[in-house]
């Protein structure tokens, strides 16, 4: 014992005459017990942004004060290990956590914070945590359990702004890489409740096993139901949901992104999205109402008619009699042509429309144009 206590010398009157010295041992001061703080379990994506609850099966952060030996263990230097049952180990940097007084896995382990799995066969309404550093234990917390309490992973790991969402080649999107309508990408989770076939706490799926209950997704407003939704293969506690972009996803960098599942919403995320470009804008059906002049003389000089009317564009055509002529745009109630001395050379009624190419557009009324015969020379009285 006398490397567990330090030494201090004590002078005590005895009798109230005589001083003796001798040397009394004090205890040690140990470390400081762990302490979990009060609200601090918590989904380890969404924290306390979507429910103050936790899930069967979900990765769960405990905060709190003396966690660890003194000691981290954080990706990518420090990771978690596999013992021999190919079970994540439940032990790091001298501290172990229990639910209900069975140990747990770890994932990271900081004296302020603690990563961990909820046992995935847990039932009931609440659950009792403790921290164990040594042999020195917190005090006990007892905390809610929902069936589901969902969180989606963020890149900024604090559950709040870009989604930890790749595409299919495992590339991250982001506004340099944005999502493009009906591209399937992968979201990243946990806490989505029991799956089938069931996993064991702290073990890899050996197979496809997706959620019991399911799950929608919310992009920019638009539900759509995953393709999959189920524990990723690569990882323990991880949930993985992979959804369809919807084809009428608007483009923006903060598309917003909600996972619900049995009536429990997530952590608000956000994608970079590249929404479909605009549809081209639709041309109108033109209509003449008259051109102007309304006729020539058959056998007049060339000149220009005007067509006046409604929905033209510069990208407009005009027949005349049938014959392609090019059209001059002057705006959206004004067409001119050039009509030469050949045009006007024969009388007789010319079918002049206009018409605008797709999308939408089509051709106007045909309106005749007339080329009329000369008037007849005037006559002269001999007899005057």
């Amino acid at each position: 014992m006398r490397g567990d206590l330090n030494r201090k010398s004590v002078r005590i009157p005895l009798l109230g005459i005589v001083w003796i010295g001798f040397v009394v041992s004090l205890p040690a001061q140990g470390p400081p017990p762990p302490v979990v703080a009060d609200g601090g379990i918590l989904n380890n994506a969404s924290y306390n942004l979507a429910s103050l609850n936790v899930a069967p099966g979900a990765i769960v952060a405990i905060f709190g004060s003396n966690l660890t030996d003194g000691s981290s263990c954080l990706a990518p230097t420090c990771n978690p290990e596999f013992g021999s049952d190919r079970k994540l180990k439940t032990t790091m940097a001298g501290a172990q956590v229990t639910v209900n007084g069975a140990a747990v896995p770890i994932f990271y382990a900081t004296p302020g914070q603690l990563g961990i799995q909820f046992p995935a066969e847990l039932t009931g309404t609440s659950a009792t945590v403790a921290v164990t550093v040594g042999r020195v234990a917190s005090l006990p917390k007892t905390i809610p359990v929902d069936p589901v309490s969902p969180g989606i992973f963020t890149f900024t790991g604090d559950g709040k702004g870009a989604g930890a969402l790749t595409h299919a080649d495992g590339s991250a999107v982001s506004a340099q890489n944005p999502a493009k309508p009906g591209e399937v990408v992968i979201l990243y989770a946990t806490g989505l409740g029991q799956v089938t076939p069931a996993v064991p706490t702290g073990t890899l799926p050996t197979g496809a096993s997706t959620t019991v209950t399911p799950v929608t997704v919310s992009i920019d407003g638009i539900a759509v139901i995953p393709d999959f939704a189920g524990l990723a293969g690569c990882c323990v506690g991880i949930n993985q949901v992979n959804v369809r972009i919807p084809a009428n996803v608007r483009s923006a960098n903060d598309t917003p992104v909600v996972l619900s599942v049995g009536g429990k919403q997530s952590n608000r995320i956000t994608i970079a999205a590249a929404g479909a470009p605009p549809p081209a804008p639709s041309n109108p059906v033109p209509a003449i109402t008259s051109p102007s002049p309304p006729s020539v003389d058959a056998g007049a000089a060339a000149q220009t008619l005007t067509i006046v009317g409604t929905g033209f564009t510069s990208s407009s055509t005009v027949t005349f009699g049938g014959a392609p002529k090019t059209a001059a745009f002057v705006n959206e109630t004004r067409l001119t042509v050039a009509l030469t001395s050949s045009d006007l050379a024969r009388a007789s009624n010319y079918s002049v429309v206009v018409s605008n190419p797709a999308p939408g557009g089509g051709a106007s009324n045909a309106f005749l144009f007339s080329v009329v015969p000369p008037p007849p020379p005037p006559i002269y009285d001999d007899y005057y």
